[in-house]
């Protein structure tokens, strides 16, 4: 499932992979309507940023960069999405 651009809370209903193809700087700060125990393949696209905050947890602790053509992995636990992915 392609992102719309832009988006800053996209959809993950019954989505099992997201790609990201923004032309400019994006922070996502959360994924909406995930459901317990999904896990989400995310496709990095160079632009967009998933902020790491109190609705989603990256890897590293700190706001992340998704890398051009690079694969992350992402869990919903407790309405909590933890980033399983480093850089």
């Amino acid at each position: 499932w392609t992102a719309s651009k832009g988006s800053t809370t996209p959809s993950v209903e019954n989505v099992r992979a997201l790609v990201f193809l923004n032309t400019g700087a994006i922070t996502v700060t959360d994924f909406l309507k995930g459901s317990s125990a999904q896990q989400l393949l995310v496709l990095g696209d160079g632009f967009t940023t998933i902020q790491h905050g109190t609705r989603v947890k990256n890897a590293s602790g700190v706001n992340l960069l998704l890398a051009a053509n690079k694969v992350y992995q992402y869990i919903l636990y407790a309405n909590v999405w933890y980033g399983l992915t480093t850089t």
